[in-house]
C-alpha cells in the first residue's frame, strides 16, 4: 500500500506525508509547536521514512530545466489525483566510501556508489499521484518536488522492488535459478527523478477525452512492465497486484467512457459531436485491458476468474480472437468447467480461427482428456461390478456352461449344495438380481461419474507445450 498523504503542500523540505512521530533520528525544530518535524540532515537530505527512504531537491537551475511545461496554468506542486509527468533513472547501490555503517542504507546519507548502468531508465511516465502506479520511491519522489525540480531518493529494498528485484525481459518464467533480473532481490537503490509536468485531476484538460485515453493508456503501459518485471513468486506478488490493480483501473475508466458516448449517440443533438476514432481507441483499450486481466490470472492459475475476465472481453469484441482463445483455454484448465463448457468455447474460437494452430491444439486436447475421461468410466464401472464377464466354454463341474464373474470359484458351493456367482444369486437360479440391486449399483455409478468429473478429470499443464500468456501490445524495448 502507499504511503499516507496530506493533500495540503508544505514546502519541499518538510515531509507532510509522513505520520508525526518522535525518534532520535528525526529531532524537532527549535520553533516548532510541539509536532514532531521531518529532520534535515547534512546535505540537504529529508528523512521521509526515517533513514530507509531519505530524499533532497534540486531547483530547477541546479538540473539545467526551464521548470518544466506549463500544464496547468503555472501549478508548481501536485496533489493528490493530479496527474504529473516524470523523467526517472534508477541505480543500484553497489557500494559505500568513507562510511563506517558499511553502506547500508542507515548512513551517510551521501557515503555510497551506484552500478554504472542504470536498471531503469524512462522519460515522460505519466502517473496518478496516490494511485499507486509504480513503487512507493518513485510515488514519494514525485509527490514532493515541484514542476521543474529534480528529487534524490536513497531508498532500502522496501520501498523500492523488495525481494522481487526486477526482472529481465526473457529472463525466466520460474521463481528459482533461471530466472534473470536487471535489479537483484533485495537491492537498495538511488532514484533521481525530475517532474516536467502536472495535469490537475480539477482542470478541464484533465477530463477531455483526448487525455482520459492518455490515462488509461499509461496504467495499461505500467501495468505490462509490472507484469514482465515485478513478478515475483508462484502467485505473483506485488507485480500480480500492481498490474491486476493498473489494468482494473484503466479497464473501468474507458468502459465508463465506452458507455458515455453510446449514450451521447442516442441524444440526435449530442450524436453529432461524437468522434468515431475516440470511440474506437477506447474500446480497443478496453479489450486490451480485460484480456490482460485474463493473462494475469492465467499466469497465476487463478483459470476461473482469467475465463470471466476473457468473457467479460467477448462481450465488447465477439470476434477478438484473443479473447475467444483464452476463455477456451481457461475453460479447459477450471477444474469448476465442464466438458460441454470447453467444447463451446473452442467452437466459438472456431468459428473465428477454425485454422488456427491453437484452436486446433485445444480441440485435439479436449478430445483427448473426453477419451481419457471415458476410459476412466469404463474401467471403473468394470471393477465395481467385480471385473468382466467371462464365458466358459466348456462345462464346469456343476454341469450348466454358465457365466462366471471373474475369481469366482464355481466350486464353491453353499451348504445346500447351490453354487452362486460373486453377486449373491445362485447359479442354477432363473430369478434376477433385485430391483435394489439395480437402483444401488446405478447410484454408485453416478457418484463415481460425479467424482471423476469434478476431481479426477485430467487436467492440462499450464505451461505444457503453450507460451506463457504475455499482455497485449506490450513492447520489451519500453521500461515502462
Amino acid at each position: 500500500c502507499l504511503l499516507p498523504w496530506h493533500s495540503s503542500r508544505l514546502p519541499p523540505h518538510r515531509c507532510a506525508a509522513m505520520p508525526e512521530q518522535e525518534t532520535e533520528d528525526a529531532p524537532r525544530d527549535a520553533d516548532d509547536d510541539g509536532s514532531s518535524a521531518n529532520a534535515e540532515v547534512d546535505g540537504g537530505w529529508q528523512e521521509l521514512m526515517g533513514k530507509d527512504l531519505m530524499m533532497k531537491v534540486e531547483k530547477a537551475a541546479d538540473v539545467g530545466g526551464d521548470g518544466g511545461e506549463d500544464g496547468d496554468g503555472g501549478k508548481d506542486h501536485a496533489e493528490m489525483h493530479d496527474a504529473v509527468f516524470l523523467d526517472v533513472i534508477g541505480h543500484r547501490i553497489a557500494a559505500s566510501v568513507a562510511d563506517s555503517d558499511g553502506g547500508e542504507v542507515g548512513g551517510d546519507p551521501d557515503g555510497y556508489t551506484l552500478e554504472e548502468e542504470p536498471f531503469l531508465k524512462a522519460d515522460g511516465v505519466l502517473i496518478a499521484l496516490g494511485h499507486g502506479d509504480v513503487c512507493n520511491g518513485i510515488e514519494m519522489a514525485a509527490r514532493f518536488v515541484g514542476r521543474g525540480e529534480r528529487g534524490t531518493v536513497r531508498c532500502a529494498s522496501k520501498y523500492a522492488y523488495g525481494p522481487g528485484g526486477r526482472r529481465k525481459v526473457g529472463g525466466g518464467a520460474g521463481s528459482g535459478k533461471d530466472v534473470e533480473y536487471d535489479l537483484a532481490p533485495n537491492s537498495d537503490v538511488v532514484f533521481r527523478v525530475t517532474l516536467t509536468s502536472i495535469v490537475s485531476a480539477e482542470s478541464h484538460e484533465y477530463s477531455t477525452d483526448a487525455f482520459r485515453i492518455v490515462r488509461a493508456r499509461s496504467k495499461k503501459d505500467l501495468g505490462n512492465d509490472a507484469y514482465k518485471h515485478e513478478w515475483y513468486g508462484p502467485d505473483g506478488g506485488i507485480g500480480r497486484a500492481r498490474a491486476l490493480r493498473l489494468y482494473k483501473k484503466a479497464g473501468d475508466e474507458m468502459s465508463e467512457f465506452v458507455n458515455e458516448i453510446r449514450e451521447r449517440k442516442k441524444d440526435v443533438k449530442k450524436a453529432e459531436e461524437v468522434d468515431e476514432e475516440k470511440e474506437r481507441e477506447a474500446l480497443t483499450l478496453l479489450v486490451d485491458c480485460l484480456n490482460n486481466f485474463s493473462a494475469v490470472h492465467m499466469r497465476a492459475k487463478d483459470f476461473g476468474k482469467a475465463k470471466e475476465a476473457a468473457a467479460n472481453a467477448i462481450q465488447y469484441d465477439p470476434n477478438n480472437t484473443k479473447a475467444l482463445l483464452r476463455a477456451a483455454r481457461a475453460a479447459m484448465l477450471d477444474p469448476a468447467s465442464t466438458y460441454e463448457e470447453s467444447d463451446a468455447a473452442i467452437a466459438a474460437a472456431e468459428e473465428v480461427d477454425v485454422e488456427g494452430k491453437e484452436v486446433q491444439k485445444l480441440r485435439a486436447e479436449l478430445t483427448r482428456k473426453k477419451k481419457e475421461y471415458k476410459q476412466k468410466q469404463k474401467a471403473m464401472y468394470n471393477k465395481m461390478m467385480g471385473g468382466k464377464g467371462k464365458v466358459s466354454g466348456k462345462q464346469g463341474k456343476n454341469g450348466s456352461g454358465t457365466v462366471h464373474s471373474a475369481g469366482h470359484d464355481p466350486d464353491k458351493t453353499e451348504p445346500n449344495g447351490d453354487s452362486k456367482t460373486s453377486d449373491g444369486v445362485p447359479q442354477g437360479s432363473s430369478e434376477p438380481p433385485s430391483l435394489l440391486y439395480y437402483g444401488l449399483l446405478s447410484l454408485a455409478v453416478l457418484c463415481w461419474s460425479y467424482y471423476v468429473t469434478k476431481f479426477a478429470a485430467p487436467q492440462v499443464n499450464q505451461h505444457e507445450g503453450q507460451a506463457e500468456p504475455a499482455p497485449d501490445e506490450f513492447s520489451e524495448e519500453s521500461e515502462f
